[in-house]
């Protein structure tokens, strides 16, 4: 018989450490519910779940931009509603057929243009809704230009885009050529205003007609910002979804089978009560057995 000796003895005590480790790793995993506590435990879980938080990380940025950009084009419906409201005012005052009020009806109709510049030159945070890519401008998109005479569009093209979905960006700004209806509208308003204070029939008619061709523009403008609204909801729909999946695909990842984890403990405190009997038996072998 072959005498243990320390070789041995590190030996026993190394497979016991790790019969221990496992243990205490199934143990963590009946408790969590979970088959990795730390990631560098199981590497292919660990791509799974890494891969999982990036794609939820970069679905809740995009929902972010998503509610913003809802934000904006709302606060652009709302603004252009007003503008609408305005517009049928200026017009129920062109329907007078009282010559002798009309200075009074164009006092009333600079009270009114005025309404409307102050609608469509408003922010949402620092960006003006109504100027295109100018909208992070120190310039108001409209302004009166004293050499004219008429409102002057200061903004160009269209707003910037929000990502709100992969391949998908959206600007909830109004388009460019909705910001020209604006600014019809504006002239509009100031030819009957013009048209009142000289107290010409014709030029009224004709401010009339074309101030209603700029309010079915506007309204125009404003059923584009609701269809970004729709399209918003649709992306946000959708990317609600894909985050159920990651969630799910990363639950599953980890989760702990109780039954077979419960199993697999059972066994390793059975094997580890053999390996201390053992060990206890081999180690107790001495030299002093065999003088």
């Amino acid at each position: 018989m072959r005498i243990s000796d320390v070789s041995s003895a590190y030996t026993l005590t190394n497979q016991l450490q790790q019969i221990k480790s496992q243990q205490t790793r199934l143990q963590d995993q009946l408790l969590s519910g979970k088959t990795v506590g730390r990631l560098e435990d199981n590497p292919s879980v660990a791509n799974t779940i890494l891969g999982s938080q990036a794609a939820r990380a970069k679905l809740v940025q995009q929902n972010d931009n998503s509610q913003l950009a809802s934000n904006i084009s709302q606060s652009g419906i709302d603004a252009l509603g007003h503008v609408r409201e305005v517009n049928k005012l200026a017009l129920s005052i062109a329907e007078t057929d009282d010559a002798s009020g009309y200075a009074m009806s164009a006092a009333n109709l600079d009270t009114l243009i005025q309404d409307v510049m102050a609608t469509v030159n408003s922010k949402y945070g620092d960006d003006y809704l109504f100027a295109g890519t100018a909208s992070g401008s120190s310039t108001p998109p409209f302004s009166y230009d004293e050499e004219s005479e008429l409102y002057v569009y200061n903004g160009s093209g269209d707003g910037r885009s929000f990502e709100v979905s992969d391949g998908a960006s959206v600007s909830p700004f109004a388009s460019d050529g909705d910001n020209q209806a604006i600014l019809d509208t504006l002239n509009s308003m100031l030819s009957l205003r013009n048209a009142m204070s000289d107290g010409d029939p014709d030029a009224l008619a004709t401010a009339t007609d074309s101030l209603q061709n700029a309010d079915d523009a506007v309204l125009d403008s404003s059923s584009n910002l609701g269809m970004v609204q729709y399209r918003l909801e649709i992306f946000d729909s959708r990317n609600a979804a894909k985050y159920s999946v990651y969630d799910a695909a990363e639950e599953n990842a980890t989760k702990a089978d109780e039954n077979e984890t419960t199993v697999m403990l059972l066994a390793s405190q059975n094997a580890y009560s053999a390996a201390l009997q053992s060990s206890s038996m081999i180690l107790q072998t001495s030299i002093l057995d065999y003088i």
